[in-house]
């Protein structure tokens, strides 16, 4: 519920990222000047994206990737609960929680409030591409690249002689994306 000028404050003293874009919100805020406005109005503030289909509409997405282009990236938000099938679980948090057979997680009695997500990062480069928001090679830096550059993690992203060898070989066929193989550092992590 930050102001217009204490976001703008955070920014001239060095805040660079929002982690949950458009959620942990009120229901209902003010139509303008409100936070949201000037988060993505702001040219220093990456923005964190949950694209699991369920956290933010198309519309919204659509809007964050066209104006902060390299400036956003995705975030999971997933729990626990990821994987599992559909159904009523128990809440280390306090309280039941639904998983739908959609893999939309809200809370039990309060079903139009999310609980987290059930779904991964890949779940996010998948949903982008599926509904025709972002390429491949964009939604999947959203996703790998895009991030670790926000966090210091990777400063070369290239296949170049002495880069770090952090890759990930993965199809995407019929709306699905699977990863098969992942390394790194050069060094074969998963299958």
């Amino acid at each position: 519920m930050a102001t217009v000028d204490q976001i703008s404050e955070a920014v001239v003293s060095g805040a660079r990222m929002v982690t949950h874009f458009g959620n942990g919100v009120p229901i209902e805020i003010r139509r303008h000047p409100n936070f949201l406005w000037q988060e993505l109005a702001e040219d220093n503030l990456s923005l964190g994206i949950i694209a699991d289909g369920f956290h933010l509409p198309d519309a919204v997405l659509k809007t964050v990737l066209a104006v902060k282009k390299e400036n956003c990236f995705l975030v999971s938000d997933s729990t626990a609960f990821g994987g599992k099938s559909a159904g009523i679980y128990d809440s280390h948090i306090g309280g039941k929680v639904v998983l739908s057979e959609e893999g939309r997680l809200s809370l039990f009695d309060s079903p139009d409030l999310l609980a987290g997500s059930a779904q991964s990062l890949r779940h996010g480069v998948e949903h982008l591409l599926n509904k025709g928001l972002a390429n491949l090679e964009y939604s999947w830096d959203l996703g790998s690249r895009l991030p670790a550059q926000k966090i210091g993690h990777i400063k070369d992203s290239s296949l170049s002689i002495g880069s770090h060898a952090n890759l990930t070989l993965f199809t995407y066929d019929n709306k699905k994306l699977t990863v098969l193989e992942t390394f790194l550092h050069g060094e074969k992590i998963s299958k």
